[in-house]
């Protein structure tokens, strides 16, 4: 069984953010970044702990029993009628070399790594391609500014004499 958990952190210029990693599904951040036009370098990591637990099969544990011999001595006392015998009896008990197993369970094996990688380096690295992100200008309403009134209309007046008409040729 694996089990791998960590953050993510994501870091444009002056602006850094953290969450933690979902895995097997997707890792969701927001960023705030300046409001004015420009292009941020992105450079987003990973700092993740995978667990992985492995379990073990029993194990025997073999004891050697190497041979004896237990020796018992024991007080008898006979009776028949009226008569009675008192003997002391030894008696032996051989118990030849053996080994004895016995099943263990044992707990599965736990290893835990912690490993931090790059997933999109920053502009400035010498990695593989850089990673960006554009932002415009703030929103403004467009404001559209009262229409100039036009013009007064030419009108043609007569100014003094007309005798330029007849200008002598």
């Amino acid at each position: 069984m694996t089990s791998i958990a960590g953050t993510v952190n994501v870091e444009a210029g002056a602006h850094r953010t953290s969450v933690a990693f979902v895995s097997g599904g997707q890792t969701r951040f927001r960023l705030p970044v300046a409001k004015e036009k420009a292009i941020h370098d992105l450079e987003i990591t990973a700092e993740l702990t995978a667990t992985l637990n492995v379990p073990l099969p029993p194990m025997l544990q073999t004891t050697h029993h190497p041979a004896r011999t237990d020796v018992y001595t024991r007080r008898v006392t006979c009776r028949c009628g009226q008569s009675s015998t008192i003997k002391t009896v030894r008696i032996y008990v051989h118990h030849p070399e053996h080994v004895r197993a016995v099943e263990g369970q044992r707990a599965p094996v736990t290893r835990t790594r912690t490993e931090t990688l790059p997933l999109a380096p920053a502009a400035n690295t010498a990695q593989v391609s850089p990673l960006g992100m554009g932002a415009d200008n703030p929103f403004q309403y467009l404001f559209v500014p009262p229409p100039t009134p036009p013009p007064p209309s030419a009108e043609q007046t007569e100014e003094g004499d007309s005798s330029w008409w007849h200008w002598p040729w």
